[in-house]
């Protein structure tokens, strides 16, 4: 769902208009550091890596008590400090209006020191990251009748404490009593797992919150954003690419087993006859097969493959759009896109967006063409 801004923003991003930004800088919830004065970077948000937010920030004019020293911890080290970064608009009456970026884990601290100032560079992953980095020390295990949400839940408060877990999963699914041994990852084998059992997915959202929902249907989102010679975002260049190799499955069979050791299996194809990668037309089967031991009935197995067919849908056609930066897209957000001179006016749905921290750069936007395969 696309984030909420004005409709002046929207007709601000259409023109030139001056960038702002805030950083505030937290430990175990509390700011320690505010008002940083940003001249760089970007963020990158990619639902279709591990950790979707990522970013980097280059702040200067910073007092003496905010430089990283060697004999001192300060706020802009890596040592359990938060990034709580905004963007936006400063409006010529002097108002902002600052979106979200997300919130980051500090991973990395870079000092340049030169006859200018000092300059820091930093680098934050979002909180999917550090719940990655802590493995399991010992194997964990659900107790019988564990929906996954109270799973998630667990794992994520032994693991990151006090984090606001927001469900809207429509499944309430319960499993037999599953085993994470040690050196698992509680992220991606135990989170993300959970949530792909029941058809949903799990994400970091712009306030840090860690967001359970059902994989959206694209169809029956409204179109967010248009991307054009003018439009609410003015598109500068257009690339497209056709691929076989980028994905482009057309069938997703999904496999689980029960309590009995009997074998759970559940298949979705793309059988809309319109669609180009349509299963029983001239583009040829081409199924994928997905594993899980959460999987443990027909429902489950055929909620996840259609889960996962409506992520695959489209994925041979790529559409990678730049223009001036807007910094309220998301992935999953529907957009269109139109460029008179190659031809190109159709629906999308984003992968991945990267935006910089500033007026200068360009947004640019990893897209999918929007297929209506079903199930």
């Amino acid at each position: 769902m696309a984030y909420d801004v004005s409709d002046r923003y929207k007709r601000a991003i259409t023109a030139s208009y001056t960038f702002a930004a805030s950083v505030e800088i937290t430990r175990s919830g509390v700011t320690v550091a505010s008002g940083l004065r940003v001249v760089g970077g970007n963020v990158r948000a990619d639902a279709t890596a591990d950790v979707m937010r990522t970013c980097s920030v280059e702040v200067v004019g910073l007092p003496d008590g905010l430089i990283p020293t060697s004999r001192q911890r300060t706020p802009l080290d890596i040592y359990g400090n938060e990034l709580v970064l905004k963007a936006g608009i400063q409006y010529p009456d002097g108002r902002t209006e600052l979106v979200p970026q997300g919130v980051f884990t500090i991973t990395d601290s870079d000092l340049v020191d030169t006859a200018d100032g000092v300059a820091v560079a930093l680098s934050g992953d979002d909180r999917a990251g550090r719940l990655g980095d802590a493995k399991l020390l010992t194997p964990w295990t659900t107790g019988t009748g564990t929906d996954a949400v109270t799973a998630i839940r667990n794992l994520v408060e032994d693991g990151y404490p006090g984090l606001t877990v927001v469900d809207l999963l429509s499944a309430a699914d319960t499993f037999p009593p599953h085993v994470l041994e040690e050196k698992a990852d509680r992220w991606a084998d135990g989170v993300q797992a959970f949530a792909e059992a029941v058809g949903g997915e799990a994400y970091f959202d712009r306030d840090g919150r860690l967001v359970l929902r059902d994989v959206p249907d694209p169809s029956a989102q409204p179109v967010a954003w248009q991307f054009a010679e003018g439009g609410s975002s003015v598109a500068t260049k257009l690339e497209r690419r056709y691929s076989r190799s980028a994905g482009g499955a057309n069938a997703v069979v999904v496999t689980g087993e029960n309590s009995s050791n009997a074998p759970v299996r559940a298949v979705a194809v793309d059988d809309d006859p319109q669609s180009p990668t349509y299963y029983y037309g001239p583009y040829g089967p081409r199924p994928v097969w997905e594993t899980s031991p959460l999987v443990t009935t027909t429902d489950q197995a055929q909620r996840a493959a259609d889960a996962r067919l409506r992520q695959l849908s489209g994925a041979t056609e790529v559409i990678t759009v730049s223009g001036v930066p807007n910094h309220a897209v998301d992935p999953g957000d529907v957009a269109h896109v139109t460029r008179l001179r190659s031809g190109f006016d159709d629906t999308v749905v984003v992968r991945a967006v990267s935006v910089p921290l500033s007026y200068a750069g360009e947004i640019q936007l990893d897209c999918r063409v929007l297929r209506t395969g079903g199930t």
